[in-house]
């Protein structure tokens, strides 16, 4: 049981605990704001000024609007945002094999690309003959 200015809450709904204390109840609708968010691949403890909260695998990181990070499970972030910039799964998992072992690939066979120096690559199969990506 809460107690919010000495008033004590025994209706689960916060709804029909402000209407009576408040006034009348309105709908409200979210703001589209847009905040950044990481799908959690392992279970995770965040200190927040709420206290602590657990992340389990599958939930959602959300990084809000004023820098608060937190966690929100699966079912509640799918129900409350939609991603805006929809990376195809082919490019995403060419992302992902880049950023998990620094090696870019040929796009058509999905070779990996030969290390030149430090800052180039090379390809080593037909498709990109001659092609070379360096880093500035």
């Amino acid at each position: 049981m809460d107690k919010i200015k000495g008033i004590e809450i025994q209706e689960p709904s916060i709804v029909k605990f402000l209407s009576d204390v408040k006034g009348i109840a309105m709908t409200y609708m979210k703001k589209p704001i847009q905040v950044k968010a990481i799908e959690l691949k392992e279970r995770i403890r965040i200190n927040t000024r709420e206290g602590t909260l657990y992340g389990e695998v599958g939930d959602f990181l959300i990084e809000g609007i004023e820098g608060e990070v937190y966690p929100c499970g699966k079912k509640i972030f799918w129900k409350t945002y939609e991603e805006i910039n929809h990376i195809p799964a082919p490019i995403k998992d060419e992302i992902e094999h880049f950023l998990r072992t620094g090696i870019p690939r040929c796009q058509v066979c999905r070779k990996d690309m030969v290390k030149e120096s430090e800052y180039s690559w090379k390809t080593n199969c037909k498709h990109n003959k001659g092609l070379r990506i360096s880093r500035l």
